[in-house]
């Protein structure tokens, strides 16, 4: 076999980027052939992008970025026969609709077509399963990954709504919003949940929605996720939706720029430059940039138009960086002309998350004022009750609470009256 003279190890810090229909994948992967899947993710983006036939990842990486302390040859063994014979679905949310045919061609493979394990020299190598390689060459639509994350995240689950929740924050270009609805039959394909499994509600809220949650929070990798709503068909709940947050919000912002989605959702938000001097130097004619502010000014009256501007001139690099263009200044002419970086549309999906966000605040405000309200009427008629009925309570609450007499009284009280709201029916109240 054609071996390296030696294999690099990958860069810690550099992150990658993750095509997003491989985030939404389908299909029967462990917690650890998540992150090895990753780990060779990285290793062939951060090689060649993808172009190699094969790809050499040392053995020690994999048992870094897995944090583990020491190697278990048949666990990584045993994940890599997985990547490679698993059926995997992917787009399974057709999200990338550039794609979409060539990835439903794709379904069905394993990530990696081959791999051998060196034990004497402590490497692995493999190859990737050519259906997908040539897609995941430019990713069009895609989240960046940091593998130091991951080695925090203890369950698949947590890893599956981190990715997820990550890629749509790079989408939408914000530090937090509320993502789209997630029907029951979604949860379940993501995370890969049989009907079988969990068919109450109820379980699969506790154990695949809130508890990776809750871990996933307590886990310090910058991301905070809560269920923001529900709905419900006749009292069943059919759809749920989530509230997500990056709590690193400037080394997200850091990242803004080497975002490329290809038309997707991102959005240059403050100026880096002076448009008029960007263009005058491109075009090298004062008169062919005036009537391009002329007919941007004439077209969007109501927009920044140098934010418009700006956006459609990055737009136009990033294309011609990746080889699309023939004719520069012309594209970019065009690029102007039909705003191709969507600014307008993406500015209106911008100001709707924020009257959202700030409307979420309104809510939350009242319901907290309804909450205190309705915690003084309590308090009121707790106060009524005669003293029996009182000792009545406090005694239920010592066999309820567990250590409720090491409680301070003002503790104590709290405790009795919030057990006085649930057994009402039981207290007549003078």
């Amino acid at each position: 076999m054609n071996i390296p003279v030696t294999v690099s190890s990958l860069d810690p810090e550099a992150p990658f980027k993750k095509h997003t229909a491989t985030i939404h994948v389908e299909g029967q992967l462990s917690l650890i052939d998540h992150k090895i899947l990753n780990i060779l993710y990285k290793c062939c983006y951060e090689n060649d992008n993808f172009q190699s036939d094969y790809y050499y990842v040392k053995v020690s990486d994999i048992v870094e970025f897995l944090g583990w302390k020491k190697r278990v040859k048949k666990d990584i063994d045993d994940a890599l026969n997985q990547l490679r014979v698993s059926g995997l679905r992917y787009n399974i949310f057709k999200q990338d609709k550039k794609n979409k045919d060539d990835w439903d061609k794709a379904g069905g493979t394993g990530f990696i077509a081959s791999y051998l394990f060196d034990d004497e020299q402590n490497f692995i190598r493999f190859s990737l399963s050519p259906e997908i390689k040539s897609i995941l060459q430019k990713p069009n639509i895609y989240a960046l990954i940091d593998l130091r994350v991951q080695k925090k995240l203890k369950s698949k689950y947590e890893v599956i709504y981190y990715e997820y929740f990550l890629e749509e924050l790079y989408r939408s270009g914000n530090t937090e919003m509320v993502t789209r609805w997630y029907s029951v039959s979604d949860i379940r394909r993501m995370l890969n949940v049989s009907p079988e499994r969990f068919q109450s509600f109820k379980f699969l809220n506790r154990d695949c929605i809130k508890l990776p949650l809750k871990s996933l929070n307590e886990s310090d990798v910058g991301l905070y996720a809560e269920v923001e709503d529900v709905q419900r068909v006749n009292r069943k709940v059919v759809a749920v939706n989530f509230r997500i947050k990056l709590t690193n919000a400037e080394k997200f912002e850091g990242k803004q720029e080497e975002l490329s989605l290809g038309g997707a959702d991102e959005l240059i938000h403050e100026l880096k430059y002076e448009v008029a001097e960007e263009l005058a130097e491109l075009f090298q004619n004062k008169k062919t940039v005036q009537q391009i502010i002329d007919e941007v000014t004439r077209k969007n009256p109501d927009c920044d138009i140098n934010l418009f501007l700006m956006n459609n001139i990055e737009y136009a690099k990033r294309q011609n960086r990746e080889g699309a263009v023939s004719n520069f200044l012309g594209f970019l002419r065009t690029c102007i002309t039909n705003d191709y970086a969507r600014y307008i549309d993406k500015l209106a999906k911008f100001r709707q998350a924020q009257q959202s966000k700030e409307d979420h605040e309104i809510r939350k405000v009242m319901k907290d004022r309804i909450a205190e309200e309705s915690m003084r009427h309590n308090t009121e008629e707790f106060e009524k009750l005669d003293e029996k009925t009182k000792k009545e309570i406090y005694k239920a609450c010592e066999n309820d609470v567990y250590n409720f007499t090491k409680f301070n009284d003002d503790n104590k009280k709290l405790i009795a009256i919030e057990y006085f709201i649930k057994n009402r029916k039981n207290y007549k109240v003078s």
